[in-house]
């Protein structure tokens, strides 16, 4: 799934589940280490929480991936 970064907030529910199910697969890694790092992901994750329509399910499972981003840099510091 190629998106621009500023395009995440016009998903809809459906297509954001396609975009979570790519930042958990890629965050799963050591992908966050990446070419794009750490504050790439963190973005993106941040992004796709402010689209609008988004579900209780949809939230819990972004929360969980900034939270993962957050413990991870804090191991790293």
């Amino acid at each position: 799934m190629n998106l621009v970064l500023g395009q995440l907030t016009t998903l809809t529910p459906r297509s954001l589940d396609v975009e979570i199910e790519h930042l958990e697969r890629v965050l799963a890694g050591e992908a966050a280490d990446s070419l794009f790092g750490r504050t790439y992901w963190r973005a993106r994750v941040v992004k796709a929480s402010t689209s609008p329509g988004l579900v209780p399910p949809q939230r819990v499972r972004l929360e969980r991936l900034l939270s993962r981003l957050t413990v991870e840099a804090r191991i790293v510091d």
